[in-house]
């Protein structure tokens, strides 16, 4: 897709999902630095690579604040410096993902161990109940209760 100015762009982006954007400095209604910030202020944004034919520090050191993924010079660099912004930006959108699926791993995992514990507790104490009652029940068979007691302790240390 290829939108010819600013306000192109931002429809553009509002209508469709992108991994990377290829951004122009100067734009003809418009300053690429601008639209970048409003870009990388949405939430999911993607990676964008600014391009420029003025090679300004200045320019170069605020896309980078802005969070650009690249800044490339429209020179005899280019043919290079493209495809090497373009793989850096694809190992970001790499990075970002796999940090996404590792969140929502972690956070199922932790949803099982919660309930794994809840089930656990549970557990546990039916059998509180359960030896207390048969401790209170006066005609239980102590043996029982010993065999219980056992079970839920470990195993006695007198190697019987």
């Amino acid at each position: 897709m290829i939108a010819h100015d600013c306000c192109a762009a931002r429809a553009e982006l509002a209508g469709g999902h992108f991994d990377i954007v290829l951004l122009d400095y100067q734009l003809p209604d418009g300053n690429g630095l601008a639209l970048l910030h409003e870009i990388k202020s949405s939430t999911g944004s993607p990676s964008v690579i600014m391009v420029t034919g003025q090679g300004d520090e200045e320019i170069a050191a605020e896309a980078v604040r802005l969070r650009a993924s690249g800044y490339v010079v429209k020179d005899h660099r280019l043919p290079t410096m493209l495809p090497e912004a373009f793989g850096s930006a694809l190992l970001e959108i790499s990075r970002k993902h796999a940090q996404e699926e590792l969140k929502r791993a972690r956070d199922e995992l932790e949803d099982r161990v919660r309930e794994w514990t809840r089930e656990l507790e549970e557990a546990i104490e039916f059998l509180k109940e359960e030896i207390a009652e048969r401790k209170r029940d006066e005609n239980g068979d102590p043996q029982v209760i010993l065999e219980l007691d056992r079970d839920v302790t470990g195993p006695d240390d007198t190697g019987s």
